[in-house]
């Protein structure tokens, strides 16, 4: 058997705890971090996430020349030479644009915007997983000894209608991530019209219930 699953065991646990302590050591300074997470410390945790994601993911650092009408990955020679549009990507310039500067870079500038996309979107989706395993960590620690109460189950229509309300605020964080699929008013279209199909004549009652 090549896996020794004692290491493995013993590292993942040792993993859990390092994530644990630095869990405690938020949570002694900042009581509500769970709930209230400033920009200041959610901007210095992103830009670490970030320095994680391009040590696992080093094949991202490299040149890039604009070519018949695309821009193609090249050799450090060939990058250093190139007198043309040439860019030096990586996770750190991809993450440097805002949210707004990004959106318009799809118009302004679609060739860069589709070689930086697919980047963006997995270093955001590997910092939201981060930060969502830093949050349960942080929750999990401040219900240590309480015992777990398991509320009463809601109805159907009661779940579809909190799902479908809460689909407006994901939008605008996925707008803020920089997720240009996001559109607020195509999604506030389609919840009334889900809304209509579902409930009909019963909407207004469904939805204040």
């Amino acid at each position: 058997m090549s896996i020794n699953f004692k290491n493995v065991g013993y590292e993942l646990a040792k993993n859990v705890d390092v994530k644990n302590t630095l869990a405690r050591s938020i949570l002694n300074e900042y009581h509500d971090f769970d709930e209230n997470v400033s920009d200041v410390a959610k901007d210095g945790l992103y830009e670490g996430f970030q320095l994680r994601y391009a040590e696992n993911n080093p094949d991202i650092k490299k040149g890039y020349v604009f070519k018949d009408n695309g821009y193609i990955a090249v050799d450090n020679t060939t990058f250093e030479s190139f007198k043309g549009d040439k860019i030096a990507l990586s996770v750190g310039l991809a993450m440097s644009y805002t949210s707004q500067a990004f959106g318009a870079m799809r118009t302004k500038n679609p060739n860069v915007h589709a070689l930086i996309k697919p980047i963006r979107d997995k270093v955001n989706t590997y910092c939201s997983n981060r930060m969502k395993d830093l949050i349960k960590a942080i929750k999990d620690i401040k219900n240590e000894g309480k015992p777990k109460n398991r509320g009463a189950t809601n109805s159907y229509d009661v779940t579809i209608t909190e799902w479908l309300d809460n689909l407006p605020k994901k939008c605008k964080n996925a707008l803020a991530r920089g997720d240009d699929t996001a559109n607020e008013k195509r999604t506030l279209s389609a919840i009334g019209a889900f809304k209509d199909a579902y409930f009909g004549a019963n909407r207004k009652a469904k939805v204040q219930q």
